[in-house]
């Protein structure tokens, strides 16, 4: 029979930081052996990651919990190693965590709980706190939990900070629709804001929880995107790349052109910021991409290119 959840753990040369994440798993994996299962994906690190993940597996094997070792032969990228997880998971649900997020004692229990109380939803949204270079108490600002139509919740959580469904750590879903939506736009993996795509497209296929409550913290500025300036500039037009395949998949063009709009308005600081720090050709590339995603986002619907893929249609969802 299959698990409930699978929590999958990316990592590539942060040793020190896997083993603390999986000493925190195994503590909490406390009768729940029955429940879930672990996958970690060594992104082929050249530390001490492979020693670490034998330790713990053994570790954890003995308690009579399934682990599955993936070492990708080369590093295929943060985003890829994400989706590695997703793909090798075999449980109802699956949770990728990062290997330095910081997660509360109780907070798996709580997901097991939750998955096992409502095992029809499309997945769950985690608020979180941010700590760091800048701090904030709650992402998602909605006083209640929310919970209904996929739709409307993301489309909530769109409005409010879309950046937020780019947190893999507070994301948790269905796996054969987080497969799914793999497979909707399989080029993605090379779009350093393919999260929120992910997460958005398996929040149409049915019932989303958004928590008001934080369950998890996000330690701002210590990412690819802050610390790499190409990075972050290839960002900015990522972002609306993904605004233009939320609109491909079903999600309403008013809402992708607004956060496409809001989108370059509150980055252009930082976008000329980082301009500064980069290829003068990085720079026109990164101008070039945003005004063609710009423009597909202003194009009426009839003309607006579905790349052969049609919407992602909402299953409909058990009472």
């Amino acid at each position: 029979m299959a698990k409930l959840l699978t929590i999958g753990i990316p990592s590539y040369n942060r040793a020190a930081k896997l083993d603390r994440q999986l000493a925190w798993l195994s503590r909490n994996l406390a009768e729940l052996e029955g429940d879930c299962a672990v996958i970690i994906s060594d992104n082929a690190s050249t530390d001490d990651t492979p020693a670490i993940c034998a330790k713990w597996r053994d570790e954890l094997v003995a308690r009579g919990v399934d682990v599955s070792i993936n070492r990708n032969p080369a590093n295929i990228g943060p985003l890829p190693n994400i989706a590695r997880c997703i793909e090798l998971s075999t449980s109802r649900f699956t949770w990728v965590i990062g290997d330095d997020d910081e997660i509360p004692d109780d907070k798996l229990a709580w997901v097991v709980a939750r998955l096992s109380a409502d095992p029809h939803l499309a997945g769950i949204v985690l608020n979180f706190n941010g700590v760091g270079k800048s701090e904030y108490p709650r992402c998602f600002t909605h006083e209640h939990d929310l919970l209904g139509d996929g739709n409307h919740v993301m489309a909530e959580c769109l409005k409010q900070a879309y950046f937020g469904l780019a947190f893999m750590t507070a994301q948790i879903y269905r796996t054969e629709y987080a497969q799914a939506a793999l497979r909707a736009w399989p080029e993605g993996r090379s779009n350093y804001d393919f999260q929120v795509f992910l997460t958005a497209c398996v929040g149409r296929r049915g019932r989303v929880l958004a928590t008001s409550e934080t369950h998890c913290t996000y330690v701002t500025g210590d990412n690819v995107y802050e610390k790499n300036k190409r990075v972050g500039m290839t960002l900015y037009a990522d972002s609306l790349e993904v605004f233009v395949n939320l609109r491909r998949i079903g999600y309403e063009s008013p809402l992708c052109r607004k956060l496409g709009w809001r989108h370059l308005w509150q980055l252009k600081r930082r976008f000329v910021a980082n301009s500064l720090h980069v290829s003068p050709l990085l720079t026109a590339k990164t101008i070039a991409r945003a005004a063609s995603y710009l423009y597909k986002l202003q194009l009426p619907d009839r003309h607006h290119p579905r790349n052969g893929v049609g919407p992602i249609r909402p299953h409909p969802i058990p009472h």
